[in-house]
This record gives structure tokens, C-alpha cells and sequence, in this order.
């Protein structure tokens, strides 16, 4: 849920309590949003933008978003805190990253955290932009940025019970029966983090996860030992027990079973070769390869050339500036 909104206007920053709101009753903020023309400065946007459009049914147009000019310009790191240290010479707290922003009343220092977050955006994109002119990227960059506007929306996708394989933790464990209970603890914490509509981290934090699934506790004793466990709300022990206690006798091996059809092999030996054209480019270009082209992307080329050329046109990822630049390089590869 969208807790908080903070807007900078020539350099006044203004919080919107998003709690207070419902549909569309920030039409106003929506209409600004949606208007050509006036530039709106996020870092990394599509997270807002979704976020925004999920809540109020908000639709972007016009935004400047400084992470893709950081990637773009091949910088050291594309974090906020690092562009307003460089630009700005602050050096931003990560002490409010986790903040419960459902909190009433907001802290003093948390909203001075928050307001830092847009507080510098505009002033800080004027050198980027000189920066994007300098290395002949701004074409290219405000054409990412449309694509983000016209491509990130919210859209309600079924729990995968299986995507537990891609949590960090759940990799460090190393028997069948610890990645059970991780994927137990997993579907458990999904169904409470419903409830009680809150994030995950605000519930049971994955590193968490990975400690119990591995001690596996049967008692709240046992289970209050667990570092970290002091954080977590007490009305939670006996759903995380019971998880662990559904789990026994379960396992889960380390990769998920493969099922449904296969491509072909050339289809796999296209893909490969798209790839180490994509790495190739990465290091000429010093970009990150999302911008060159996503997977997505590669396993559409992979699928329809070299027969179907008409790919490059039906793809949105294939802008403007890939095709000058890449659609002839491709053909040749696969052609």
C-alpha cells in the first residue's frame, strides 16, 4: 500500500498522507502525473509508477528517471544515496530504508529521510542530463524512460508458491528437509502478510526465514533463541511453529523439476549466441545489459528469427535507438 507521497516543487518539499486517500480522490495529483507537460523527477520509477497506478489507477507521462541516466552513464553505483553524495556531497542515513511508513505520526527524522529522497532530484538531473548529452545518450535515455511510462503498470498476479527457489536465503540451505520447511515458512508468511496487509520484511524477513527453516524449532522457547526473533511479533510464533511442523517429513530438492514443452536446440543455440552478442556489447557500450536488450527481449529474437522479422518492430523493448543500432548486427548473427 502506498503509505507515503512526497512531492518537491522549487525546492519545497510537501508529504501526502496516501493512507487518508482511496481511488480517485488523488485525481488532482493523477491529472499532474499523467500531463505531458510537466517533467516529473523519480528515482527508480517504475516502482512508484506501479505502485501509484495499483492505488489510484495513476498513469505516467514525462518522467526523468536519474537511476536509468546513472546506468546509462556507467556509474560506480545507481543508488540514490550515492548520486545526491556525488552531486550534492550528503551523506544519506540507511537507518529509515526499513521504516514502517504505516507509522502515525511519522518521526521527525524519518520524514527528513524521506524528504531527501525528492528533495535534490531536480537539480541533480540537470547534470545528468549535460552528462547524457556529453556521451550521445539522451536519445536514447528519454526513450527508456517512455518505455517505463508506457509499460509499468499493476498487474495482480497469483501467488507462485514456487518462487521461494529465488529468495537468497533459501540457497544458503543445504538438505532436502530445510528447503521444505523454507517453502512451508514461505506460503505461511504470504497468507499473514495478507492479513495483516503489510510487506514481508514487516512480518518475517527472508534471512530470517532462512535461520529457522534451517534450526527447524518446535517450542517457542527454541524458536525465541533465534537471533532476530526479538523483532518479530509475538501473535506470529504459533503460525511459524505450525509451519515448520507442516513441513516434516516433506523435501525439497535444490532445483525445481522441469515440465511442459522444450524448445528446440536451435532455438537454445540462438539464444546463446544473442547472449554473448548482448555480453559483447555490455563491455563496448558500458551499459547494463537490460539496457542493450532484457531477456525477454533475447528469448523473443531467439524464438522468431531468422524467419519472422517483423519481431523487432512487435517487441516494445526493440526502441528506436536499438534498431540503428543493433538490428543489422543481429541479422547477420542469426541469419
Amino acid at each position: 500500500r502506498t503509505c507515503v507521497i512526497q512531492i518537491c516543487v522549487e525546492g519545497k518539499v510537501t508529504f501526502v498522507d496516501a493512507l487518508e486517500f482511496e481511488g480517485d480522490e488523488l485525481a488532482p495529483l493523477s491529472d499532474i502525473c499523467e500531463d505531458e507537460g510537466f517533467i516529473k523527477y523519480l528515482h527508480s520509477a517504475s516502482n512508484d509508477i506501479r505502485e501509484m497506478h495499483r492505488d489510484f489507477g495513476t498513469v505516467f507521462n514525462n518522467i526523468f528517471d536519474t537511476q536509468i541516466a546513472m546506468q546509462f552513464l556507467n556509474y560506480e553505483k545507481h543508488g540514490l544515496a550515492y548520486l545526491l553524495e556525488k552531486f550534492e556531497g550528503l551523506t544519506i542515513s540507511k537507518k529509515y530504508q526499513r521504516y514502517n511508513w504505516r507509522t502515525r505520526p511519522i518521526i521527525k527524522a524519518a520524514m527528513a529521510y524521506a524528504a531527501d529522497d525528492v528533495l535534490y532530484l531536480e537539480s541533480c538531473s540537470a547534470k545528468l542530463i549535460e552528462e547524457l548529452e556529453n556521451a550521445d545518450w539522451y536519445k536514447a535515455f528519454n526513450e527508456q524512460c517512455e518505455l517505463i511510462c508506457d509499460q509499468t503498470r499493476y498487474i495482480e498476479k497469483p501467488f507462485d508458491p514456487e518462487t521461494w527457489r529465488k529468495v537468497k536465503a533459501s540457497k544458503k540451505l543445504s538438505d532436502d528437509q530445510a528447503r521444505a520447511t523454507f517453502k512451508a515458512l514461505y506460503i505461511w508468511r504470504h497468507k499473514r502478510c495478507v492479513e495483516l496487509d503489510l510487506a514481508p520484511l514487516h512480518v518475517l524477513q527472508n534471512e530470517l526465514l532462512g535461520k529457522i527453516a534451517f534450526r527447524r524449532p518446535e517450542t517457542k522457547t527454541a524458536l525465541k533463541k533465534i537471533r532476530g526473533m526479538d523483532r518479530v511479533r509475538k501473535d506470529n510464533y504459533s503460525g511459524i511453529l505450525n509451519a515448520v511442523r507442516f513441513s516434516e517429513g516433506e523435501r525439497e530438492s535444490k532445483r525445481k523439476p522441469k515440465d511442459g514443452d522444450r524448445p528446440d536446440a536451435g532455438y537454445f543455440e540462438r539464444f546463446e549466441k544473442l547472449r554473448l552478442w548482448r555480453n559483447e556489447k555490455t563491455e563496448v557500450l558500458q551499459i547494463p545489459p537490460a539496457l542493450v536488450a532484457t531477456n525477454s527481449l533475447l528469448q523473443a529474437l531467439a524464438t522468431a528469427l531468422p524467419n519472422d522479422e517483423s519481431i523487432f518492430e512487435r517487441h516494445p523493448d526493440f526502441l528506436n535507438w536499438k534498431e540503428d543500432a543493433f538490428r543489422s548486427e543481429i541479422l547477420k548473427l542469426l541469419v
